[in-house]
Parts: structure tokens; sequence; C-alpha cells
């Protein structure tokens, strides 16, 4: 149990988030460690725990109709995964591959639903959480239901620019996040290299003009 709070402690978000976790659910949490991409989770899968982040990235994905992988977002530290699939015994709607090593903290779907009957504090931040993920899913819906290749890949920019205040992305990311085949991608990315919008070496795609990147979202 020592060994589990000093763990935990490690990683100031996670312990924020179970620092009003009752005391004999805390007990029964476990700590699990994984190499590589052996953190698995499938779209359609019916899971029995629910998973806290404390180290690592893991990719969210789904398929499309012609097979290929969508990215919907990342994961790291503090992420729950399966917190309200196990509220119904729901099957996921994505899935999930971690990108690197990842340490999780793993709950059993009954302890969880506990921990949130006696825990207002925890339940209110999932509460949260939710009305979080139904906004990010509007987004998403809009992006790959209504909006055009360019579109979709000046939104993915845009987003990420958004969130980790870096101009320089994964090319393999902006791949993964757009609903369109990788020829128009690379149409795409080639037409904003040449309008002076974005760089490409390599593998690294750095924008170049994030007003204009910006402008592009308003507009979406």
């Amino acid at each position: 149990m020592d060994n589990l709070i000093a763990k935990i402690q490690e990683f100031p978000k996670v312990w924020e988030l179970l620092s009003s976790c009752p005391l004999d659910i805390l007990t029964r949490i476990h700590y699990e460690s994984y190499k590589g991409k052996n953190f698995r989770l499938y779209q359609g899968g019916v899971y029995e725990e629910v998973y806290i982040i404390l180290s690592g990235s893991v990719r969210v994905f789904v398929m499309d109709a012609e097979g290929k992988q969508i990215t919907l977002a990342l994961y790291g530290e503090s992420n729950l995964i399966g917190e309200h699939e196990v509220l119904e015994k729901k099957p996921f709607s994505a899935s999930l591959e971690a990108l690197t090593d990842v340490e999780v903290l793993k709950i059993k779907a009954e302890d969880y639903i506990q921990w949130l009957r006696r825990d207002n504090t925890f339940s209110n931040k999932i509460i949260s959480s939710l009305c979080d993920q139904l906004y990010e899913l509007t987004n998403q819906t809009a992006k790959y239901g209504l909006a055009d290749t360019k579109t979709q890949v000046m939104l993915t920019l845009c987003s990420e620019y958004t969130k980790n205040h870096s101009t320089k992305l994964d090319k393999k990311f902006i791949f993964n996040s757009v609903a369109a085949s990788t020829r128009s991608i690379y149409r795409i990315l080639s037409a904003l290299e040449q309008e002076g919008i974005i760089a490409i070496q390599d593998n690294v795609v750095t924008i170049l003009n994030v007003e204009e990147i910006i402008a592009m979202r308003r507009e979406g």
C-alpha cells in the first residue's frame, strides 16, 4: 500500500485525482506497466476495468469505412480510460494503443462505481470530463462529417498548436487524424507548403503562419 501511494505521488495530476478516494477502494487499485505497444484495448470490446494513465502516451482511434485508422486523441497523465463504458457495460466506441511505454492504475468496475457514489469530488470531476468529451466529439463530428480534406488538415494543425503550444507536429499524426486518402493529404500539405503556411522536413511539419491557421479554424 505504501509503495502504491509513493508511486502515485510521483504524478501530481493523478495524486490530485485520487486525493479523496476512499481508503478501502484505494487499497484495491493495482499498478501495472507495459512496454511499447503491449497496452491495447479494442473498439467493440467490453472491459471490466477502468484505467488511469500515470505516464506514457496512448492513442485513441477509430477505423473509417475504408479501414484507415483515424486518430481522435492522445491520452497522457491523469486521463481515464473506460470511465463511461463500465457504468452500463457498453463496448468501447474506439480503440486505444500505447505509443510509448506506459504506467497505469487499474480499478475494477465495481470499485470504480462505488468510488463515484461515495466521493462527490471525484464524481464531479467525471461529470466535467464527460462534458469536455462531448464538446470534443461535437467538434470531431463536424470535422469529419462536414469538412473537406484541406479544412481537416488545417483544423488538425490548429488544434495541436492550441493544445501543445508548439509549431512542430509529427507528419504521421496528421495523416492519422484526417479522414482522407494518403495521396489527398500529401497534396494538401504540399499546397500549404507552397503557400508558405507550413514547412515539411522529413517527418516533421512546422507551422510558419500561425495566424493563417487560426483564421482557418475560425472560418471552419
